[in-house]
């Protein structure tokens, strides 16, 4: 299995556990949530579409994810 790059968990904890914390304060009703769903399923697109560019190794056109 590969390991992560030195340092890398290091120089990116603090991050990862400041979005954590803000999604869990989302969850609890203690903040709003900046993402509407129009950005979301727009996240999601995207998502999509790095999958199926990995999968089937080539770029691919938002045009060809379903959606927009």
């Amino acid at each position: 299995p590969a390991k992560p790059w030195p340092g890398f968990l290091e120089r990116f904890a603090p991050a990862y556990e400041a979005e954590l914390d803000a999604f869990l304060r989302v969850v609890r009703g203690e903040l709003a949530n900046p993402c509407d769903g129009r950005e979301a399923l727009h996240a999601l697109r995207i998502a999509e579409a790095c999958e199926v560019s990995r999968r089937e190794r080539r770029p691919v056109a938002m045009s060809e994810i379903p959606g927009g």
